[in-house]
């Protein structure tokens, strides 16, 4: 019979654990290069994420377009700010239910993007998923009852 090697666990484990501290090594010094926050020490700075709205310059013709910008921004301004209550709130009124939804692709690429956008611009934790819900549950609580009693005018007037 051929005589096996004894392999020595100790030294493997003792090399696994240099490769390793060699690779944390290597991504530190990584992440120290990419980084822009790195002040002259080398010493990362933390900054908290800021909210910054968008604005949209128009040129100005007459005074009228000027009065049209700023409400133009303000209607940004007031869609997110409906968009952020939208999204820190709760709406489930009883127990989940599921069901398949399909979109238009231009639709669908559009949703994505403001999903992606709440997630990481805007710093509220949501998901594709869970930002169609609350849309369809907010319609539901709010509209419901006007576009039923809208459909049951119709229905009697035909």
């Amino acid at each position: 019979m051929a005589k096996q090697k004894k392999i020595n666990t100790l030294d493997l484990i003792q090399q696994m654990a240099k490769k390793n501290k060699e690779s944390l090594n290597t991504v530190e010094h990584i992440k120290e290069q990419r980084s822009p926050k790195a002040n002259v020490s080398g010493i990362k700075q933390h900054f908290e994420s800021k909210s910054v709205t968008k604005e949209t310059q128009i040129p100005l013709i007459e005074d009228t377009s000027l009065s049209e910008a700023k409400s133009q921004v303000i209607q940004e301004t007031g869609a997110l700010k409906q968009l952020m209550v939208l999204l820190n709130a709760e709406t489930f009124r009883d127990d989940k239910d599921t069901f398949t939804l399909s979109l238009s692709g231009t639709c669908l690429g559009l949703y994505e993007k403001l999903a992606t956008g709440a997630s990481y611009k805007m710093g509220i934790k949501t998901s594709r998923n869970d930002l169609i819900r609350k849309v369809l549950e907010d319609f539901i609580s709010k509209k419901f009852a006007k576009a039923i009693k809208e459909i049951d005018l119709k229905e009697t007037k035909s």
